[in-house]
């Protein structure tokens, strides 16, 4: 029998005062606040085996390997902030902001972190030179720098201090003694990862507010990453402590564009969205981590994909018989073919391993996302249609042959001799078939029409008759259509789980046909 109890409690603490004053055209507001919290979590456990019968469900009715447990651990923040608005006449703008945090997460010396932040605007069509303007009914340019940081580290309440772990054994007089072990490394030296955002954009509004118009740049930089770093094996059986290590840079812009326009008893509205983001590990020391089919290093994207290159099917005997050692041996024809790459010297040593040839086969981050809609209305019609997609980005997909999960459709075009170009190996031998390979990557770039709906609201004339203020009756559709890059059978760009996208229910198409009333 088993009884166990988790309790956690989360108290936190927020005051603000605020101050507003005006002189003249310049228009001054004034924050200062403060902010602290206190989470706590407590388990408890205790078990017990053999009790007299099945009717007995208390604890001290156990007789034997009797076992209790418990644990606790606290988390602390506090803060305190302020900012600064002044305004001239609606046309320049500034804000100043600061905040200084503190977190229990970092000892003293290095728990404190301050995070400055400032932003101004200058709305140019408030100028006498642009007042009257006929083409330009709004225009604003504003810029911003400011940091933020980050002592979120998952779990670990305690990593700058090193803690002892109960429940290890050790050896003694040829006998096993319980005892306590480090299991995971204290780093006394960390402090706050700071992110450092730079932003630039544009608002403007054209020919009486008829085109609106949003575009901005932007450089987000994070420094003093908190990671666990890899280790020797020769340190020992623990877990890496965190350090702050690296630099990474996500580098972009984005432009949304809407507007409207009537021409004669048609109303027509619809607009876009652009954004292009650009990843890079700065700078990592010199170091590389690999996490399963990902890895981390300078000069490449965080958490690209690092996997085999696949060079096709296995085809022939004589290709089997030059054929490098490579993982699910025996090979047969019909088995994805792995390419050695290289060796302890360079060059390929007939052996295909995870150390020597794996190498970055795909990017995770999209090269551009993109959506726009369309809406228009004649008389009692209506239609609105809302389209999204990506370009440019990476993803695996798994036919599935395996035994252990849900079968598409695609599996049925598997390799056999009288099919060698299907799009899925032979079946049998899941081991060589089942590494992580560009034979799995697929290029997962898409168009979707999101929402369509089209509608037609009755004459006035005719629904008053049965005393009815409105009546509209439409079609409606979700994931209507969807256009791949690649021909992939049964994939859906939007589902993401851990990769394995066969493992993971499709978004579902809906069509609706409806009436709305109103009374």
């Amino acid at each position: 029998l088993l009884n166990s109890n988790s309790a956690s409690s989360n108290k936190q603490i927020d005051n603000l005062l605020t101050y507003d004053f005006t002189v003249s055209d310049h228009n001054f507001s004034l924050l200062a606040g403060q902010s602290a919290q206190l989470y706590r979590v407590d388990n408890f456990s205790a078990s017990v085996k053999d009790f007299p019968n099945d009717a007995i469900h208390e604890l001290n009715a156990g007789i034997n390997d009797k076992d209790v447990s418990g644990s606790a651990k606290e988390l602390a923040l506090s803060s305190y902030f302020g900012r600064l608005n002044y305004n001239f006449a609606d046309k320049y703008m500034i804000e100043f902001n600061y905040r200084y945090d503190g977190t229990s997460r970092m000892r003293d010396g290095y728990r404190w972190g301050g995070f400055p932040s400032l932003s101004a605007g200058w709305v140019a069509s408030n100028e006498n030179f642009l007042e009257n303007s006929e083409t330009i009914s709004f225009l604003k340019l504003r810029g911003s720098w400011g940091q933020l940081g980050n002592q979120r580290i998952g779990d670990d309440f305690y990593p700058y201090t090193q803690t002892l772990a109960t429940g290890q054994t050790y050896l003694w007089d040829d006998a096993i003694a319980p005892g306590v072990a480090i299991n995971s490394l204290a780093n006394p030296n960390l402090t706050w990862e700071t992110t450092t955002i730079m932003d630039f954009g544009i608002d403007m509004n054209l020919f009486k507010n008829k085109v609106q118009i949003v575009a901005d740049w932007f450089d987000k930089t994070s420094t003093d990453i908190l990671v666990r770093v890899p280790i020797p094996a020769t340190v020992g059986d623990v877990q890496a402590p965190f350090q702050n290590v690296g630099e990474v840079r996500n580098l972009g812009w984005e432009v949304g564009v809407k507007g409207f326009e009537k021409i004669g008893d048609v109303n027509i509205s619809g607009g876009f969205n652009l954004s292009h983001v650009t990843n890079e590990v700065i700078d990592y020391e010199g170091l590389q981590t690999i996490s399963g089919n990902k890895i981390t290093r300078e000069r490449d994207h965080i958490q690209s994909y690092y996997a085999y290159v696949a060079d096709g099917y296995y085809q022939t005997l004589d290709e089997l018989a030059n054929a490098p050692t490579q993982p699910g041996n025996p090979l047969r024809i019909g088995d994805i073919r792995l390419k050695d790459i290289g060796g302890p010297d360079g060059e390929p040593d007939g052996q295909v391993d995870p150390t020597y040839d794996r190498t970055i086969i795909g990017n995770p981050f999209p090269d551009l996302q993109y959506s726009f809609n369309l809406s228009a209305a004649y008389k009692g019609f209506d239609i609105y249609a809302f389209f999204q997609g990506i370009q440019g980005i990476d993803r695996y997909y798994w036919y599935n042959t395996e035994t252990n999960g849900t079968f598409t459709s695609a599996a049925l075009d598997y390799w056999t001799e009288d099919n060698p170009n299907a799009s899925v190996p032979r079946w049998g031998n899941t081991e060589a078939n089942s590494e992580y390979s560009s034979f799995y990557l697929k290029d997962a770039s898409y168009l979707r029409l999101k929402n369509l709906e089209i509608g037609y609201t009755l004459p006035t004339s005719l629904t008053h008759k049965v005393n009815i203020k409105k009546a509209r009756i439409y079609f409606s559709g979700v994931n209507m259509f969807t256009w791949l890059k690649d021909d992939i059978k049964d994939y859906d760009p939007e589902k993401v789980t851990n990769d394995d996208r066969n493992r993971d229910y499709p978004s579902a198409k809906v069509y609706s046909v409806g009436l709305n009333i109103t009374l």
